[in-house]
């Protein structure tokens, strides 16, 4: 009779492994199809961020003068840059943003410089001296810019001084020339402004301008858009957005909603996180099948 229970025990045993290992097998087979179909996905999703990569590489539809929406007879924004000559984001900013902004929106801004950034200033018996943050030369850089923002008047010519000079910053003189020449104004004038009292005062009154700041200035390049501190981290890295906000509240027509530098700056930066994304799950995507042709 013993027997008999024992048999009937393994009998029950049996049965219930037979039953677990089906259930594992069912859950080993439903787990690959949702594996199969996540693969799938993933590999559609790949397809399609690519495909969205490609396309909006196209960026013939960004351009902006005739597509901005703007009304032509709209009063120009004042973009006052506060910059120093040896600052490697006051040249990024010029180089990056102001230059690129005026070449696309240029009838709609003016551009206002101010050469200073966080030197102090003393005042002497009869003149002022200053001590700038990245040292003389720095000082010596700024007022052959500040000479060359008076004497430059043409707008365009004026920008592309500056940005040549404060690429080439730690030789003010020698490139002070340079540039000038790049941009067929005579260099004397403006030798003789740079060595001179009339530089020192020309420095001195940016430096006027930069401390009458308020809230006073943190970081260098600060920009204002007709006199107002707007976002600061927005228009170092989105100049163009910035001033087409503006223009929107002040235009009968506002900026087109895809033209201007934000949808731009946005753009670009979707292309890089779809490629991203994409590169990620195709890794993902080459696991999976590893992992089933592993596991079968």
């Amino acid at each position: 009779m013993q027997q008999n229970l024992n048999n009937t025990r393994l009998t029950e045993l049996q049965e219930k492994v037979e039953l677990l290992e089906r259930r594992i097998a069912i859950m080993g087979f439903v787990f690959k199809i949702v594996t199969l179909l996540l693969f799938i996905l993933m590999a559609v999703k790949i397809i399609y961020n690519l495909y969205i990569f490609a396309i909006s590489t196209d960026e013939s539809h960004l351009m902006v003068e005739d597509e901005l929406g703007l009304n032509l007879n709209s009063r120009k924004i004042t973009v006052e840059v506060y910059y120093e000559a040896l600052c490697p984001d006051s040249k990024h900013f010029i180089n990056r943003q102001l230059k690129p902004t005026n070449s696309k929106i240029g009838p709609y801004i003016n551009i206002s410089y101010v050469p200073y950034g966080k030197a102090k200033t003393r005042a002497n018996d009869t003149s002022w001296s200053f001590d700038c943050q990245h040292g003389e030369l720095e000082c010596q850089g700024n007022i052959v810019h500040a000479c060359g923002i008076k004497y430059i008047d043409d707008p365009l010519s004026r920008l592309n001084f500056v940005s040549c000079l404060i690429t080439n910053g730690w030789k003010p003189e020698e490139y002070g020339e340079k540039c000038a020449n790049q941009v067929s104004y005579p260099w004397g004038p403006l030798r003789d402004c740079a060595r001179s009292a009339e530089g020192i005062k020309l420095h001195k009154v940016y430096g006027d301008m930069t401390h009458r700041l308020q809230p006073p200035v943190s970081f260098i390049p600060t920009i204002l858009l007709d006199q107002i501190f707007v976002d600061q981290r927005e228009a170092l890295k989105n100049l163009i957005g910035s001033v087409c906000s503006i223009l929107k509240a002040l235009s009968h027509r506002p900026c087109s909603s895809y033209s201007h530098g934000q949808a731009q700056n946005f753009n670009r930066k979707v292309r890089c996180y779809l490629f991203i994304g994409a590169m990620v799950e195709a890794k993902a995507v080459c696991d999976t099948a590893l992992f089933l042709i592993d596991s079968e």
